[in-house]
C-alpha cells in the first residue's frame, strides 16, 4: 500500500493524532497531493461516466474530456480555492 492509500483510509477521528506528529513541509505537501486527488478523482468519475453510456451511450472521448474540464475546474477552482486550472488536452 503506497503512503497516500494509507492517508485515504486514516479515518478522521485519527487526523489530528497523526497531523500533530508531521512537520509543517509534510503537512502543506500531503495537501497539495490531496487537493490533486480530489481533482483527478471528480475528473475521472465524470469522464467515465461520460464514456460507460450512462443513460445516453457513449458520448465520445473529446465530449468526455470536455466535460471533465468543466468538472475539473469546478472543484479546482471553486471548492479548493486555486485560481488557475490546466485542462486535459484532447
Amino acid at each position: 500500500m503506497t503512503a497516500m492509500e494509507l492517508i485515504i483510509e486514516i479515518p478522521p477521528c485519527d487526523w489530528e493524532r497523526i497531523v500533530d506528529r508531521m512537520p509543517t513541509s509534510e503537512r502543506q505537501t500531503l495537501g497539495k497531493h490531496c487537493d490533486s486527488i480530489a481533482k483527478h478523482a471528480a475528473m475521472m468519475a465524470t469522464y467515465l461516466e461520460m464514456r460507460e453510456g450512462f443513460g445516453c451511450g457513449d458520448q465520445s472521448h473529446q465530449d468526455a474530456v470536455k466535460a471533465a474540464n468543466k468538472v475539473g475546474k469546478k472543484v479546482w477552482c471553486d471548492a479548493l480555492g486555486y485560481n488557475a486550472f490546466a485542462p486535459v488536452r484532447v
